[in-house]
């Protein structure tokens, strides 16, 4: 179980208390819940960039980490699995932000500490979690993953407990291929995904495919799970020249174009990358 520094508590604005909720979510388990009523549309807490566990300083050369790095991480130091799977945050493609005190198992800000719900009640703005709607005193503050996650994600296929009456069941992480929910949670999710909303306007790929970096600024798109031959897994909206996609050149590619249609060409196995042999 992940250690709290033990001034925690003293950093709780008014508005939130952090309190145990393992009734709700298992062992161990803590939420944060209005200790008065909220109007819509206030600040629900705006972190201090000098506290805050996710505010990186330019001392901080190990808190940007890809899926494999932390992988890597979790099975040779297995003692920081809990704190790396669980509190890190996607901030772009193949790309997670750690805590910054992860190696001593701390942390520090109760940003932390939102749960889940597909009928969030709270959603982001800038630095601050500001409420979408009127929040009693003693009512759960809530966000909506999504805002900050997407298919590739440690979270996806996390069996969701918010009880909502719009419960997804399992989260995907692919509500932001959406259009009901994107108009709704566009505004408040976190920079990474309203890019990837962006993004999908110029070079859609399907939500069973995700962006890998193989170097810093190499990038290429590889399956999320098995995917069946003449599957559409992308769609190239205008150029289809390599550098301006996410899929990389092969002379034995396992995907063919059709159009600005892109298809695979035999069955593709899951974290195998896609490819294309481009005309010149």
């Amino acid at each position: 179980m992940t250690e709290k520094n033990e001034n925690l508590e003293n950093l709780l604005i008014r508005k939130i208390v952090l309190c145990n909720a393992e009734e709700k979510y298992g062992p161990g388990s803590k939420a944060l819940f209005a200790s008065q009523t909220i109007e819509q549309g206030q600040v629900v807490l705006e972190c201090d960039e000098l506290t805050c566990d996710y505010a990186i300083r330019d001392t901080d050369k190990d808190m940007l980490k890809t899926k494999e790095e932390i992988i890597n991480c979790c099975n040779t130091m297995p003692e920081y699995e809990p704190i790396l799977m669980y509190y890190q945050i996607m901030v772009d493609q193949d790309l997670f932000m750690v805590p910054r005190l992860w190696k001593e198992k701390k942390l520090v800000c109760v940003c932390a500490f939102f749960n889940h719900s597909c009928d969030p009640n709270c959603g982001y703005k800038g630095n601050a979690i500001i409420s979408l709607k009127n929040i009693n005193a003693g009512e759960e503050v809530t966000i909506d993953y999504q805002m900050f996650e997407t298919e590739s994600g440690f979270a996806s296929g996390l069996k969701c407990l918010c009880g909502s009456n719009n419960c997804r069941g399992v989260l995907l992480f692919d509500q932001y291929r959406n259009v009901e929910w994107v108009a709704k949670y566009y505004d408040y999710s976190s920079s990474y995904v309203k890019s990837r909303i962006d993004d999908l306007r110029e070079r859609w790929f399907s939500s069973q495919c995700y962006v890998k970096r193989f170097e810093p600024l190499e990038k290429g798109l590889v399956a999320l799970k098995g995917i069946e031959p003449d599957t559409l897994v992308a769609i190239f909206s205008k150029d289809t020249k390599p550098e301006m996609h996410y899929i990389r050149p092969s002379i034995n590619p396992n995907c063919y174009l059709v159009g600005n249609d892109v298809y695979t060409l035999y069955k593709v196995e899951p974290d195998e990358e896609l490819t294309l042999k481009y005309s010149l």
